[in-house]
């Protein structure tokens, strides 16, 4: 409950700001990011290869993008499911039979993960100025638009005061009865892993920094609106799962269980749906 989230914002204050201070200063001083800033920013007097936990480091990034491929092809599988119609008069465990059918086809996820790395690629290679920035300014907006929208919609379903209590409520017999140095930790992986520090993800935006520029107050705004889109997340999955009956701890899959139920409730929800996995 409310413990893990104090602890999160804790470890945000002082271990995700400096560490993301020092990213941004290494990506703005060498203009690159893991491991060319190492290697240029390395005194040459200095015999240890630190090249190499600049490699270490980047292969952070090709573990995430295993990851996220996967999820980002699931969620055009669910936004061609929202083209196509077949989101709607979603009750009891249709929306899990629904995820769990797309699961069950490893061609269709396949499919949708390869079309996912070509439309990462395409955009990438236009640059970081002229299309990732453009299209990240698109539809960012339009995802934080829906996410203020789904928040109201998921504080009118039935019970969702219970799923905001869940959420927010400190439980102290629960963190004590608990795994203390589990929640602990958990908690601040969950704080290096919402800031993607630690990969060079925050060093690439450093090297496009313009060197007046001040770090501190992009670090302060990163991590203001990182939290904010988290701790919005949080108040729309959760009242969502006391609603329907759902585990809320059901990992990333929460997303394609409970949001699906939310539009449903929602006028014109199909349209709200595919705008939302697009955006997503």
């Amino acid at each position: 409950g409310g413990f893990f989230l104090l602890l999160y914002l804790i470890f945000l204050v002082i271990m995700g700001f400096p560490v993301m201070l020092m990213e941004l200063a290494l990506g703005r001083a060498a203009r690159s990011t893991y491991p060319g800033a190492y290697r240029i920013l390395k005194n040459p007097q200095v015999r240890f290869p630190w090249q190499v936990p600049g490699h270490i480091l980047f292969c952070g990034n090709l573990i995430l993008l295993m990851f996220y491929s996967v999820i980002t092809g699931w969620l055009l599988i669910y936004a061609g499911k929202y083209i196509c119609g077949s989101l709607k008069n979603l009750s009891g465990d249709a929306p899990q039979t629904v995820f769990g059918n797309m699961l069950a086809s490893p061609a269709l996820m396949t499919g949708a993960m390869a079309a996912a790395m070509i439309a990462t690629v395409l955009v990438c290679v236009g640059g970081v100025r002229k299309t990732i920035e453009k299209s990240i300014k698109i539809m960012m907006a339009g995802l934080f638009l829906l996410i203020v929208i789904l928040i109201i919609q998921s504080l009118r379903l039935p019970n969702a005061a219970s799923g905001i209590e869940f959420f927010l409520k400190p439980d102290w017999n629960k963190f004590i009865g608990n795994d203390v140095f589990g929640t602990i930790h958990a908690a601040m992986a969950q704080a290096f892993f919402t800031l993607s520090l630690g990969i060079g993800s925050i060093a690439v935006c450093g090297s496009y920094m313009p060197k007046t520029s001040s770090l501190a107050r992009e670090g302060i705004w990163i991590i203001a609106l990182d939290t904010l889109v988290a701790v919005s997340s949080g108040l729309i999955i959760f009242p969502a799962c006391a609603a329907f009956n759902i585990k809320p701890d059901a990992g990333p899959s929460l997303i394609f269980i409970t949001l699906p139920q939310v539009f449903d409730s929602l006028p014109a929800g199909r349209f709200w749906g595919l705008l939302f996995f697009i955006f997503l």
